[in-house]
């Protein structure tokens, strides 16, 4: 009724071997590790629409081995991040890593559909139960900007992917959308004085253009 947390509770967990109804789960793993040593274990978890989706996830993880889909992801940004042939011969070594630190952490925000969005934390979900992973048109333009600045189009390119299967059919832009294009949230009114408007922020059409 509470959660197999409370299974965990005394270090020992019974060994439940399914469970029905409202399902959350536990894990346990133990290792033995000498004094002064350090211990290593992997965990994944496999999402997918369907069950043979995740299990053949859970399947490639296994013949791969996370250790190896860990060094093969860890090569592919580092080979990305260093795209730009730019020479930074004349930067400090911190600048160039914080530059680079920060490309990857732009690229994190970037849905894969072309979504650049404002920011994946929830600090105004105790205010307004809402957060923002939105995307709004002005902010992913100014992201993209930089990103072609920075000599990686392929984020920005699929940013403007985005803006032209979502934009209005009359030519603007909308405030902001979730990740998936659909319409989001707003804050503006449809209604001013009795009169229909516009529920938009100019910038938002002006700067993606």
């Amino acid at each position: 009724m509470e959660g197999t947390w409370r299974d965990a509770e005394d270090g020992i967990l019974e060994g439940n071997p399914i469970a029905q109804g409202s399902v959350d789960s536990t894990v346990a793993v133990s290792l033995l590790i000498a004094p002064g040593e350090a211990g290593e274990f992997c965990y994944w978890i496999a999402a997918a629409r369907g069950f043979h989706e995740v299990s053949t996830i859970n399947q490639v993880v296994r013949d791969r081995s996370p250790e190896e889909l860990l060094r093969r992801t860890g090569n592919y940004w580092k080979v990305w991040v260093s795209k730009d042939r730019r020479s930074t011969a004349d930067l400090p070594e911190r600048v160039i890593d914080r530059y680079r630190k920060s490309l990857l952490i732009i690229q994190s925000q970037i849905d894969r559909d072309g979504a650049i969005l404002a920011a994946n934390d929830t600090d105004i979900t105790t205010l307004g139960r809402d957060t923002y992973s939105y995307a709004w048109p002005r902010d992913g333009a100014l992201v993209a900007s930089g990103l072609i600045h920075a000599g990686q189009a392929g984020g920005a390119e699929r940013f403007f992917g985005f803006c032209s299967r979502n934009m209005s059919p009359n030519g603007y832009m909308r405030h902001k959308y979730n990740p998936d294009g659909s319409l989001a949230s707003s804050w503006h009114s449809y209604v001013r004085d009795g009169k229909p408007v516009l529920a938009i922020q100019e910038d938002e059409t002006a700067l993606v253009i």
